[in-house]
């Protein structure tokens, strides 16, 4: 075997034995949907990365359920390329998430609840459309963990 398989072959155990569900999400519909549920779960911390556009699509759609989060003590974390626009923005946001700058423009958004959940999104098209896109991604539960009834 080469490096690659070998990785590979760790990587799928290591999914396997850390992982207790998986669940697909097609659409960003189904996506944003998701995110709000694991948010309005979340006690401890919440990190995200995600694209230029993704801060603008965050901040046009999700701005009531973050600052929900934040106001019951959830630390939200963002990590995103900022540009100017999205300075303006994150400066508005300060308050509710502590921003930190990306050198490169991720493809994906990827948002991690209390450690416990994962959500990965491939954004398609990276428009600044909050509602209406192709996303196709999953969100898994770490084993051990039990969801907390909401």
């Amino acid at each position: 075997m080469n490096f690659l398989a070998d990785f590979q072959v760790s990587l799928g155990v290591l999914i396997f034995l850390l992982v207790k569900s998986i669940w697909p999400i097609y659409g960003r519909d189904a996506a944003i949907k998701q995110f709000s549920e694991l948010t309005a779960e979340t006690e401890k911390t919440i990190r995200i990365i995600t694209t230029q556009n993704g801060i603008i699509r965050l901040y046009k759609g999700q701005t009531d359920i973050i600052e929900a989060a934040a106001l019951r003590g959830v630390t939200i974390k963002l990590l995103a390329p900022i540009a100017s626009k999205e300075k303006r923005l994150l400066d508005e946001l300060g308050e509710i998430l502590l921003a930190k700058p990306l050198k490169n423009n991720p493809p994906y958004f990827l948002a991690i609840f209390d450690s416990r959940n994962v959500l990965l999104a491939k954004i398609y098209p990276d428009d600044l459309n909050s509602n209406l896109g192709d996303d196709k991604g999953f969100w898994c539960e770490k084993r051990g963990c039990r969801r907390r009834q909401v």
